[in-house]
């Protein structure tokens, strides 16, 4: 209480730990942006490299919307090794 009512204002020493608090949580926050910004690259060009390595399979995946009326659509399936599968609208 005796700070609320105290008509001082804050020490330089406050005012500069202050400062360094936010400055190094700024400094964590862009290091994990640059990180992140090249994790997403990494894997977009893993992802890209997979497609035009694969040969991909035609079929045809059966989808329900709403409980209305199956619809097939067709498809291009991409399998990995780990049996992964990925499906790409096939126009």
């Amino acid at each position: 209480m005796k700070k609320l009512k105290s008509a001082k204002g804050e020490s330089l020493t406050e005012t500069l730990v202050a400062l360094l608090i936010s400055s190094l949580a700024l400094m964590i926050l862009a290091g994990a942006i640059v990180t992140a910004a090249r994790i997403n690259t990494r894997l977009r060009n893993e992802d890209v490299a997979f497609k035009k390595a694969q040969t991909p399979s035609s079929g045809s995946v059966t989808v329900t919307m709403d409980g209305g009326t199956p619809v097939n659509v067709p498809v291009k399936i991409y399998e990995t090794n780990n049996h992964y599968v990925y499906y790409e609208y096939d126009n």
